[in-house]
């Protein structure tokens, strides 16, 4: 039987194909693992948009909490500051009850 241009193409396209099923089979796997790996970034990437949301939140909390010491700070200070006036008036009257107390 003689070889015809249709029996060695056949042959041909049956070895080509034979040889290069193994890499085609590992490139659909390593197309496989890319979208796996691909899935995985873009759940790292909504994880870091939730860590960033979180961080906002924090830095506003410190906001906050830096808003109301500083008001608390400010209270103790005028606190401080009527009790040395307070002191001085007691002193005061503390003068005139001693001298008023040596006059009798």
């Amino acid at each position: 039987m003689p070889l015809t241009k249709q029996i060695i193409q056949t042959i041909v396209h049956e070895e080509v194909h034979a040889a290069f099923m193994p890499v085609l089979k590992r490139l659909d796997g390593l197309d496989n693992n890319l979208k796996g790996f691909a899935g995985k970034v873009d759940h790292l990437e909504y994880g870091f948009e939730g860590l960033a949301q979180k961080v906002d939140n924090l830095a506003n909390k410190v906001d906050n909490l830096t808003n109301i010491v500083t008001d608390f700070a400010g209270s103790v200070k005028k606190f401080d500051e009527e009790q040395v006036l307070l002191s001085a008036r007691v002193s005061d009257v503390t003068d005139r009850v001693e001298k008023l107390e040596f006059a009798i």
